[in-house]
């Protein structure tokens, strides 16, 4: 059974992801990676030569 599985070494039960957490992660990424680098800085590049 699956179950047994938990005894041996280097398996651990899957942990559930409280919502808490989920959120938190969920804040923690979703300012790392709102925007790519690339874009942001093309953006940047495009906002500025209007700007001059």
């Amino acid at each position: 059974m699956g179950r047994k599985r938990r005894k041996e070494a280097g398996v651990r039960k899957k942990r559930r992801i409280t919502s808490i957490e989920r959120k938190r992660t969920m804040r923690r990424m979703g300012r790392k990676r709102k925007v790519h680098r690339k874009q942001r800085e093309g953006s940047k590049r495009r906002r500025g030569r209007d700007g001059s």
